[in-house]
This record gives C-alpha cells, structure tokens and sequence, in this order.
C-alpha cells in the first residue's frame, strides 16, 4: 500500500484527492486499487475510523476495517467508470453483489 500512496503523492503535486469509494476492508481496497493502477490510475488508500487512529499507522488487514480510496480529481471519472464497468461485470457473471455497497 505505501508504494501506491507514495506514487499518487509524486504525481498529485497540488491537485486535489477525490473520495472515489469505501471498500469493506484493506484486502478489497488492495484489490480495487489494483484494478485502477492496471488502468494506470494512481490511488491512495486510507484507513476509516477510530481504529485505524488506535493501531498509530499499523497495517492490520481486517474484514472489520473499512478502507477509503481516493484518486486525483483529474481521474474520478474515468476511475468511476471503471468500477463500474467492475460491478456490472460481476453482475453479470452471476454475484448478487458489487465488491462494497458504497461503489
């Protein structure tokens, strides 16, 4: 994960983060955010809650421990698109669910 944060900070310079989506926990964010960097857009991905604060920058993988993704306002839409192009496709091939309720 740090990679990833460490790249979109080099590459946002003074543009803005957006709020792209909230993934249940780290391993789903890991794996979004992959999806994104394979379309070659940089995300960051940020611990949601108390919790995250209580663990003082610990990684702790947790079906418990909601992760929010963010990307440059520059890509949102074009990240978005993609989720959603994710969703359908899962969908499609039979889930009764996207990956989180917030995407």
């Amino acid at each position: 994960m740090d990679n990833k944060c460490e790249a979109s900070k080099q590459e946002a310079g003074s543009e803005p983060l957006r709020h792209l989506a909230t993934a249940q926990n780290e391993i789903e964010a890991e794996f979004l955010a992959g999806v994104l960097e394979d379309n070659g857009i940089h995300c960051l991905l940020k611990k949601e809650g108390a919790i995250a604060g209580i663990l003082g920058g610990y990684s702790l993988s947790s079906p418990f421990i909601p992760c929010e993704i963010y990307v440059l306002a520059s890509k949102e839409e074009e990240a978005k698109g993609i989720l959603d192009s994710l969703r359908e496709g899962d969908q499609v091939n039979g889930s009764d669910s996207p990956p989180s309720s917030e995407l």
